[in-house]
């Protein structure tokens, strides 16, 4: 097997507690499976890759996991894919967003990074000049 093969199998994953209140991302896969931690629930995990090589030295990978339970979509995922528009978790896969943390209203939860915008690169089909006319 090629080595460039073998590389495409692992990827590190950043450590959550190094990670920014904002960063840029590319939506991998959304998957929906049982919660480990808590078996009576199904959570929605979202694996998305950081755009920034600085960034992923210092928070030591290059993929993010996201685990939402069901109070996290609720309370962070829904809202902020309704605010872009979209309807569907997998609408959100192949696409590049901003992330920003967010912190649950409900004691004892770590900070969420949801998408907040589309990635600026992705958005530049139109263009914000005023014609001369």
């Amino acid at each position: 097997m090629k080595i460039d093969d073998l590389k495409e199998r692992y990827s590190p994953i950043a450590r959550l507690d190094k990670l920014p209140p904002t960063f840029t991302a590319r939506v991998e896969n959304i998957e929906e499976k049982e919660d480990t931690k808590f078996p009576t629930y199904d959570a929605l995990y979202i694996r998305a890759r950081l755009t920034n090589q600085k960034l992923i030295e210092a928070v030591g990978g290059s993929v993010v996991i996201q685990k939402f339970r069901p109070m996290h979509q609720a309370e962070l995922l829904i809202p902020a894919m309704e605010k872009l528009g979209i309807r569907d978790t997998d609408d959100l896969i192949g696409r590049t967003f901003v992330f920003n943390a967010r912190k649950p209203s409900f004691d004892g939860s770590n900070p969420r990074w949801v998408p907040t915008e589309v990635d600026g690169k992705q958005a530049r089909g139109k263009s914000t000049k005023k014609s001369a006319n």
